[in-house]
């Protein structure tokens, strides 16, 4: 066997030997998770770079990275857990019955490994049944392409009509059934503070939380984790046709109500860029930690670094945030900030998911949409951030 021959079959060994390394380094993370926690049940979602050190501190595990830490707590009652929060595996897609788009392709195609998807679900009248046949099979989807599945939970068509208390959990309890377990996430209703075509919803906080609170209660079921609507961040006005309730009112008229906060196991949040948005809505931002700059707007993609902080100050509790809306405009906007906006999603450990918003056609969100019309797939500026942010 000649030289050349030689090395070529070294340099293979070489691959082979550290492939086998570090399978056997994320077994061993693995194998150490499990064992701390003793819960079969917890699915460890093991992506992109290792963990360098695990340190054990009494009920606490610290997962340490190059560039970070994690800590889990051992009375972690999660069905899934992403010990490698430097991966896009956070990141995925609103998928909409009918929208004519792979959203299994296309969340796999940006995050580079696996993700979250959206399903929007309608519990009243005529589209009970066939929301529920839906989402079954998008839970159903989701689960088998590793994705992890949230369904939100609104009334008639948008935000017409919110149906039953009963009527939710009935929704909740079938899918669950229908799915074998597989729906774990449950998001209720979204822009509470929003009033759409005057027909005043929730005219009020309390009225919102009361509403959370009775599902929680009449649902009973650990296993179903609670996500709060998102608010529509900014001052009142009018949005298009609609019109908003002040964010800072709204969130304000529910700190105070402990129930509604002993209701969620989640934060939900929407991140728009301001230019979108279109009003200024500041606050000094110096008491949150690590927010670059003076003042912090609501109507940004920092505006739930505010409410997670104000929630903190007013309740004691700390939630991680779902953000299940974010939006950036493709035009006439800076790559590098749009860049800087998803690395920091990324790596900040309060965001559970963050949900890219694809507006398919809508006009009034169709300059914030990631889509390209013209095939139904991921848009150029979309890949560009991904290779980016994620590979």
């Amino acid at each position: 066997m000649n030289n050349k021959m030689k090395k070529i079959n070294i340099f293979i060994a070489l691959i082979f030997l550290a492939a086998i390394a570090f399978a056997i380094a994320q077994s061993d993370i693995e194998s150490q998770i499990n064992e701390f926690f003793s819960m079969d049940k917890v699915k460890f979602v093991l992506t992109s770079s290792a963990v360098s050190n695990i340190e054990k501190q009494d009920t606490k595990l610290i997962l340490h990275f190059n560039k970070s830490t994690i800590v889990l707590e051992q009375n972690l009652d999660e069905k899934y857990v992403d010990v490698l929060p430097e991966s896009c595996s956070k990141f995925g897609f609103v998928f909409l019955p009918g929208f004519g788009y792979d959203f299994i392709k296309e969340t796999n195609k940006f995050t580079n490994n696996k993700g979250w998807a959206l399903g929007i679900a309608y519990s009243q009248n005529d589209n009970y049944l066939a929301s529920l046949s839906e989402m079954t099979e998008f839970v159903n989807k989701a689960d088998s392409s590793g994705l992890i599945p949230i369904v939100r939970i609104l009334g008639e068509n948008w935000n017409e009509n919110k149906t039953s208390t009963d009527s939710v959990v009935n929704f909740i309890r079938i899918l669950k059934q229908n799915t074998n377990g597989k729906i774990n996430y449950i998001q209720i209703w979204d822009k509470p503070n929003v009033i759409f075509d005057d027909n005043e919803v929730f005219n009020n906080p309390e009225e919102y939380a009361d509403y959370v609170i009775e599902i929680k209660n009449t649902l009973n079921d650990p296993e179903i984790k609670i996500i709060s609507a998102s608010l529509s961040l900014g001052k009142s006005g009018s949005i298009g046709e609609n019109r908003r309730r002040d964010s800072n009112y709204y969130l304000s008229g529910l700190l105070p109500i402990s129930e509604f906060w002993e209701s969620i196991d989640y934060w939900g949040s929407t991140a728009f860029d301001s230019n979108l948005t279109g009003n200024d809505y500041c606050f000094n931002a110096s008491q949150i930690e690590n927010y670059k700059g003076d003042q912090l707007c609501l109507d940004s993609i920092y505006g739930y670094k505010w409410e997670l902080e104000k929630i903190r100050q007013e309740t004691g509790k700390e939630y991680e945030v779902f953000l299940t809306e974010t939006g950036y405009p493709t035009e006439n906007i800076n790559y590098v900030k749009t860049r800087e906006l998803m690395q920091t999603l990324k790596e900040d450990y309060n965001v559970k998911s963050a949900i890219i918003f694809l507006g398919n056609g809508w006009d009034t969100w169709q300059t914030s949409s990631w889509l390209d019309m013209s095939n139904r797939t991921l848009n150029g500026f979309a890949l560009r951030i991904s290779d980016s942010v994620c590979r």
